[in-house]
């Protein structure tokens, strides 16, 4: 929702594999449905209750992913899939620096999150590397 408020995008989706936290994202989204900003931009916002690795993203110019709790192979998995990015796709990861030669590091900062504060970066994928099927 914060990112549809900001940025003119074609979609917008969020997927959260914790029913809780997709439940929160419905609350926000229901509320978010009484300004007038959010009508035109209702059809193209969608929240689903899935696993992340289990979607498509690679259309996405613009991903967040709350990285905290994910390791070992489901981080693999998903380093692998970035990698399907278009050049110049931006990739923002809570704790967790993605460690590919595909992505540099644009900018770090420190966010206040409900459990404390993480380190945040911000990535963009390399214009030498090309995407690989």
């Amino acid at each position: 929702l914060a990112t549809a408020m900001v940025y003119s995008c074609k979609k917008y989706c969020g997927i959260e594999c914790l029913t809780s936290l997709h439940e929160n994202a419905l609350e926000a989204q229901s509320r978010f449905e009484k300004h007038a900003l959010y009508q035109p931009l209702r059809r193209n916002i969608s929240f689903i209750n899935d696993n992340f690795l289990e979607y498509d993203f690679s259309d996405g110019m613009l991903i967040f992913i709350n990285a905290t709790a994910l390791m070992g192979d489901i981080w693999t998995e998903i380093c692998r899939k970035l990698h399907l990015l278009a050049l110049g796709a931006i990739v923002i990861t809570t704790t967790k620096s993605l460690k590919s030669p595909d992505f540099s590091v644009i900018f770090t900062t420190k966010l206040q999150m409900s459990w404390g504060v993480v380190d945040t970066y911000i990535h963009r994928r390399n214009e030498s590397v090309p995407p690989q099927a």
